[in-house]
C-alpha cells in the first residue's frame, strides 16, 4: 500500500524514527498529534547514572532541511525543562544556513538523518548524527563516531559506543 497523505507519511516516519533511535539507547514514546506543542517523540537517554530528557521533531521532506525547522525546534525546546535535548530527525540533508544556525544555537541540539538501507526497504539506519556546540559543552561525555560492530554512525558515551545496529521496521506501508 502506497501512502499519499502527508499526515500518513509523517506518522509512519515518526514510528520509524522512534524505532531507529532506540538503537542509540533512547527510550522514547510517540506523542505527536493535535496539541503536541511541536513534540513528536518524548523520552530520555539513560547512560550510567545520567538521564537526559529528550524531545524529537520529525520532518520527512524531500528538500533540504531549512532554518525554519531549527527555529521551530528551538521554540519548542524553550517550553521544556532547561536540560532537555532537542533532536531534529529528518530524511534529507541540511542547507548551509541550517547547519550554521544549528551549530551556533544556545540550546542543546542534535540532528539525526535517518534513511532506509535501500529505498522502500523495511530496514532503516542513521546516515548522519550531529551534536551542536551547546550539547557538547553541557554533556562532554557524549560524542559521535563510527561504531566498530555495526559500521554505522552512532553515539558514544565516555568513549564507548552505544549499539547502533540497523533497525528493522515491520509493516512498511510506504511500499
Amino acid at each position: 500500500m502506497l501512502l499519499r497523505s502527508t499526515s500518513a507519511i509523517g506518522s509512519y516516519f515518526e514510528r520509524v524514527v522512534l524505532h531507529t533511535v532506540s538503537t542509540l539507547g533512547m527510550r522514547m514514546e510517540k506523542v505527536g498529534g493535535m496539541g503536541d506543542k511541536g513534540v513528536d517523540l518524548r523520552g530520555f537517554l539513560e547512560l550510567g547514572s545520567n538521564r537526559f530528557p529528550i524531545i524529537i521533531q520529525c520532518k520527512h521532506e524531500a528538500r533540504k532541511t531549512s532554518t525554519k525547522y531549527i527555529r521551530e525546534l528551538e521554540g519548542t525546546l524553550m517550553l521544556e525543562q532547561p536540560d532537555t535535548i532537542g533532536i531534529l530527525a529528518t530524511r534529507s540533508a541540511w542547507t548551509s544556513n541550517s547547519l550554521t544556525l544549528f551549530h551556533h544555537s544556545n540550546l542543546p541540539l542534535m540532528n539525526i538523518i535517518v534513511q532506509p538501507t535501500v529505498e522502500g526497504s523495511e530496514q532503516w539506519f542513521i546516515q548522519n548524527l550531529m551534536l551542536n556546540s551547546k550539547i557538547q559543552s553541557l554533556h562532554p561525555q557524549l560524542g559521535v563516531g563510527k561504531c566498530l560492530i555495526s559500521g554505522q554512525v552512532g553515539l558514544f558515551y565516555n568513549g564507548s559506543e552505544i549499539d547502533t545496529t540497523v533497525a528493522d521496521f515491520p509493516d512498511n506501508p510506504m511500499l
